[in-house]
């Protein structure tokens, strides 16, 4: 299955570790202005994450209200996340 995966935190979170193969940073502070960077994938799988699911959780949600069709939360966020992550 092929989808965007975007890290919501903020910068500085996002540079101390991120999952590897994550596609966009769109953190939640600036949210509206970084959204419309990906509103051509309104039909497309995209996955959000945090650091433990609570903001991407409301991402989801604001996604969903901005006409994303497909958006998955990675609950518990990068905290319970036991893939590959990588700094900078």
């Amino acid at each position: 299955i092929s989808f965007t995966l975007v890290d919501v935190r903020e910068h500085m979170e996002f540079m101390m570790g991120h999952i590897v193969g994550t596609d966009l940073l769109i953190p939640t502070s600036q949210f509206y202005v970084k959204i419309e960077e990906i509103n051509s994938k309104k039909e497309e799988a995209i996955i959000v994450y945090c650091h433990t699911g609570s903001r991407s959780f409301q991402v989801q949600h604001a996604m969903y209200s901005l006409g994303f069709k497909h958006v998955g939360n990675l609950q518990h966020g990068i905290v319970s996340y036991s893939g590959e992550v990588q700094r900078g």
